[in-house]
């Protein structure tokens, strides 16, 4: 509202001023809110290397989804993935496999879940966590070239090896020939 149309409904002022002043307030507050709100949710996934953020808007719940390749970067989230695979887990049974605290085990466990490679199941009252390998198959599909080159510089290599080790028995075969040659052999009596 502007000042001018404040004076002709009759404020004076020094009324219009006060309102000024308290709509400038507000809106500075809304503006720092929203910065505050804003900074938190992009600190938030900074600070926890988010690839994607889902937002379920229906229910104005925050899925967040990790890297795959983070998730399996830590030996204990390995091991981890080992166990589930085996069959599904429960926190608590998983935590005894390991020598760190059952905080330390949740971490991890929530790290697996958020990057959608555990996925849980409530029974009761009961978390059973079990594997989602397609979740995986980043991983794989980011692997596989590189296992073809090593397989084929292990051949190469296995090749090489198996040149010089016919070269050597070769080498080995005709210095034995020479020396039965040059020796003279024994007598009957």
């Amino acid at each position: 509202m502007s000042a001018a149309l404040l004076f002709k409904q009759g404020y004076k002022k020094s009324s219009v001023t006060k309102i000024r002043h308290i709509v400038h307030v507000r809106l500075n507050k809304i503006r720092w809110n929203l910065k505050q709100s804003f900074k938190n949710i992009v600190g938030n996934i900074l600070r926890n290397h988010l690839v994607a953020l889902y937002l379920q808007l229906n229910d104005c719940v925050i899925m967040m989804r990790r890297d795959p390749f983070q998730a399996i970067a830590d030996p204990t989230r390995r091991e981890i993935i080992n166990l589930v695979a085996r069959e599904p887990q429960t926190p608590n049974s998983l935590a005894e496999n390991f020598d760190v605290s059952r905080q330390a085990i949740s971490k991890h466990i929530r790290i697996l879940t958020e990057s959608g490679i555990l996925m849980l199941k409530i029974q009761g009252r009961e978390y059973h966590y079990s594997i989602q390998p397609e979740k995986l198959e980043e991983v794989h599909d980011w692997l596989e070239p590189l296992r073809k080159i090593w397989e084929a510089k292990f051949n190469q290599l296995d090749d090489l090896l198996n040149t010089l080790q016919t070269k050597k028995q070769k080498s080995y075969d005709r210095t034995r020939k020479n020396n039965r040659k040059q020796t003279p052999g024994r007598q009957k009596n």
